[in-house]
Parts: C-alpha cells; sequence; structure tokens
C-alpha cells in the first residue's frame, strides 16, 4: 500500500457532498427541526430563591452559653423533616390556592391530591447550605467550612407559585427555628427542675432520717465523744489516703512488669555470653545471629548450619510454648540498660509498696482500737456515718443541679429573646424572569450538531453501500491497475 492511499481526498469528499446533497440537506433538516421543536414545546421551569443568614450568638458563651446543641447542618436536616410533612405542605397549598387542595378533608380526591401536590413539592424543594473557609491557627494553620446562610429553593411551571411557596416555606422555617430551639432550652430547664426535686426531697428523708436517730441514740452519736471520733476520722482519712497510695503503687508496679516483660534483659550481639544468659527468648535471637554468621561462612550442608537451625527451632517450640528461664539464671545480672533502668524503678516502687502495706495494717489496728474503746454501737454509728455521707453527697448535688438550673434559665430566656444562634432572612424570594429549564439555545445547537452529524453517518453509509465505479481510483480498486486513459466531462 502506498502513502499515498492514506492522504485525503477533499475533491472526492466534494464529490460524495454534490451526488449526496439531498440526502444530507433532509437529514440534518429532519434532526435539526425536530430538535428545534423539542427546545420550543418542552414546558419552562422556573425557580425562586431565598437566602436565610446564620447569625450567631450574640452574647458571648463566658456570660451566657447556650443549651441548644447540634451542628447547623443537622438543626436543618431537622427543620426539613418537621417542615415539609404532607400537613404542613398541604396547609400551605391551601393557603397558595393551588389546584387540587380545596377538595374537602378526608375524601377520596383530597388523599389523592393531597399525595400527589406534596410529593411535588417535596421533590421540587432544594435547602442548600452557603459555607465559606475558615483558617484556625491551632497547632498549625488548618481550614474548616463553617456554613454562614443557606438557601430555599423552589421549582415549578409557574413563577408566581415558586415565589409564593418559597416565600411561604421560608417562613416555616424561620418559625420553626425559633420553636425548636424555644423547645430545647425548655426541655432542658423542665428536666433539670425536676432532678433538683427529687435530690431535693431526697435531702428531706435523709434529714428525718437523722433527726429520729438522734432523738433515739443521742448519747451514742460521733459527736458526744469529739475526741475519740476526731481522731477516728483522721486515722480512716488516713487509711483513704494509704489505699489510695497502695493502688497507685501496686498500677504502677503493674506496668512496670509489664514494660520489663516487653524488654530485652540483655543486648543481644555475636558476644552475649550464652553460658549466663539462657532465657530461651534471646538464646533464639543469638542463635539467629550465628546461623547468619555460619552461612556467610559455610554452605547449608555444613554441620555447625545444620546444629544451628535445629537449635532455632527447638528455641521457637520453647518460645511458642511460654517456657522460660529457671529463676537461677532468668535474673542473671542484665546487661541491657534499658531494662536496667526499669528494674531499678521497680525496686524502688516495691519498697515503697512495702511500707505503705506495713501502714495500712498499722492504720487498720488503731482504727479497731478506736472503735473498740468508744462508747458507740457500731451499727448506729456506722448508719449515721452513712446518713451523713449521703446527705453531702446530695447537698453538693442539689447545689450543682441549681447552678445549672439557673445556667438553663438564662439560656432559655436567651432563646425565647432569640439572642442565641438565629436565621434571618437576607432577602425573599422575587418572580423568576427567566426560566432554569429547559436550556433551548443549547439544546437548539446541541440538535444542530446532531443533525450534522446524523447527515454525514447517512451519507457515509449511503456511500459505502454504491457500487458505481466513477474515478480511476475506484478502477484501480477493482482491477488493479492504473487505466490507460480517462475521458474527462464535456459539459
Amino acid at each position: 500500500m502506498n502513502g499515498s492511499d492514506n492522504v485525503i481526498d477533499f475533491s472526492e469528499i466534494l464529490g460524495v457532498f454534490k451526488r449526496r446533497k439531498s440526502l444530507f440537506l433532509a437529514t440534518f433538516g429532519v434532526v435539526a427541526v425536530l430538535g428545534i421543536i423539542i427546545a420550543f414545546v418542552l414546558p419552562p421551569t422556573y425557580r425562586a430563591e431565598s437566602r436565610v443568614f446564620i447569625e450567631r450568638q450574640q452574647i458571648p458563651d463566658t456570660l451566657v452559653s447556650t443549651t441548644v446543641t447540634g451542628y447547623v447542618q443537622e438543626r436543618l436536616e431537622i427543620i426539613s423533616q418537621r417542615v415539609l410533612t404532607p400537613e404542613r405542605l398541604m396547609d400551605v397549598a391551601k393557603q397558595l390556592g393551588l389546584p387540587g387542595a380545596d377538595f374537602p378533608v378526608g375524601s377520596e380526591e383530597y388523599q389523592n391530591a393531597k399525595y400527589e401536590i406534596t410529593t411535588d413539592m417535596i421533590d421540587n424543594t432544594a435547602i442548600e447550605t452557603v459555607d465559606v473557609q475558615v483558617e484556625r491557627a491551632f497547632r498549625g494553620r488548618s481550614t474548616s467550612h463553617m456554613s454562614v446562610a443557606f438557601i430555599v429553593a423552589y421549582e415549578h411551571k409557574d413563577p408566581t407559585v415558586a415565589r409564593d411557596v418559597t416565600n411561604a416555606l421560608t417562613q416555616l422555617f424561620l418559625a420553626e427555628n425559633v420553636s425548636q430551639r424555644t423547645e430545647q432550652a425548655s426541655n432542658v430547664t423542665d428536666f433539670l427542675e425536676q432532678a433538683g426535686g427529687r435530690i431535693k426531697a431526697e435531702i428531706a428523708g435523709i434529714e428525718a432520717e437523722l433527726d429520729r436517730l438522734k432523738g433515739q441514740s443521742f448519747e451514742v452519736l460521733p459527736q458526744q465523744v469529739a475526741e475519740n471520733r476526731k481522731l477516728l476520722a483522721e486515722k480512716k482519712a488516713e487509711l483513704v489516703n494509704a489505699e489510695a497510695e497502695i493502688s497507685f503503687l501496686t498500677n504502677r508496679k503493674s506496668q512496670l512488669l509489664a514494660q520489663m516483660a516487653q524488654t530485652n534483659r540483655h543486648v543481644i550481639s555475636d558476644r552475649t555470653d550464652m553460658g549466663v544468659v539462657l532465657d530461651p527468648k534471646v538464646r533464639l535471637a543469638k542463635a539467629r545471629i550465628d546461623l547468619k554468621n555460619a552461612r556467610e561462612r559455610f554452605t547449608e550442608s555444613h554441620p555447625d548450619v545444620e546444629r544451628l537451625q535445629l537449635l532455632i527451632r527447638d528455641l521457637e517450640k520453647d518460645v511458642a510454648q511460654g517456657v522460660s528461664a529457671s529463676p537461677a539464671t532468668k535474673y542473671s545480672v542484665p546487661t541491657n540498660p534499658a531494662y536496667v533502668r526499669l528494674q531499678r524503678q521497680f525496686d524502688d516502687i516495691d519498697t515503697k509498696l512495702s511500707i505503705a502495706q506495713g501502714n495500712k495494717v498499722l492504720l487498720e489496728e488503731r482504727i479497731k482500737s478506736l472503735r473498740v474503746n468508744s462508747n458507740a454501737d457500731p451499727a448506729v454509728e456506722i448508719k449515721y456515718n452513712a446518713l451523713i455521707r449521703d446527705l453531702d453527697r446530695a447537698q453538693k448535688e442539689y447545689a450543682d443541679i441549681k447552678d445549672r438550673a439557673y445556667s438553663a434559665e438564662l439560656a432559655q430566656s436567651l432563646e425565647s429573646e432569640q439572642r442565641g444562634d438565629r436565621f434571618t432572612l437576607m432577602y425573599e424570594a422575587t418572580t423568576p424572569k427567566m426560566p432554569v429549564r429547559p436550556n433551548r439555545i443549547g439544546i437548539v445547537m446541541l440538535s444542530v450538531f446532531l443533525g450534522f452529524l446524523a447527515s454525514v453517518i447517512v451519507v457515509a453509509i449511503r456511500e459505502r453501500g454504491d457500487s458505481t465505479l466513477r474515478t480511476a481510483a475506484d478502477l484501480k480498486k477493482v482491477f488493479g491497475a492504473e487505466p490507460i486513459g480517462v475521458i474527462p466531462v464535456i459539459h
């Protein structure tokens, strides 16, 4: 094949166009006209939008903290679920006089219209947040997104309906936000008031029980044996501290044991003394180093290599089964500095723990002696001390609840006066002038392109199926030789 066979012959293409001009134009016209008809027959869809600004709390959080939780996106989703309900949407439809909304409530026509209207309104409603990037200088600069506004949009074939429905839904969003925030703040306040009432009743019951106990066994109450009871209380406090210290030292001892178990007692190298270090893990590491060195000097069949391989297999079994060195060898002098440091800390903690446990024993004996020497009834003493502890705990809880309830009341006032986070209407929807769909110019341009493409394809198919010989090139393709001469067309 000659290289000239791949060269595009524009004169041949022009000849094809002249011969198939009618077919080309007919196909192009049909497709283009059909696309233009579709572009102008499709009904227009108008989109109306209103924008709502999300204002942050006007009063600093350090003064009054809101009790309404959740991110803006979460709140918008909850509000959307409450607003876009069939009942509320039908109320909007009735208010705006949309077709089908005036049927009698409860009738079959009303139920069918309700389903169609609400489904159509939900499908054509869009809630879009407007986010901005915020850079925060915390542990290096980081970028996050913050929602500053959101858009309520509605699409309809009637621009007036699109505008009216958008404004109605926007007002529902604004009202629902206020209602939801007020309701949440009120629920928190009510919960804290109920909790405070329960604790207050508990305090009254404890005080009544203390009064009854004083009336029955006044002479044996702890305050009647002041000196003895004062000393007893001090020893109890010391015992609590001693138990806390023992608990801390015990936990620290366990942590050190765990760290020591994970730390090699020895620094493993070619010079490791296997006669001193008999721990299977250490021997396994040493044997692997020896095997590596042996393989560098000998072949795999050498006796030293085979012996080390057998030794490694045996040691791996011992390590897998948890076999450890005997006490005589396991605690040989370690050579790993990290292990030595941990062992010193362990010995120091163990000494302190022994001292603390001895102090605890002495304190328990002293407390027992003080109780025996007192005239108080142990049962009355235990009950009295339990009541005192419960009263102290309940009073602290009640004071904490009162503080929280006061903060919740401030937060509720903050929400009722709309000084917290709130939605502010930036601009309401206006009657849209231009439809958002269909894109008539785009459809027309697409139909022209598709018409041209279809015409080219149809002409190419028609030309490929035509076996007429017209040019010297056609003769060459059929006979495989150049023609002797060519008679030109004489007009």
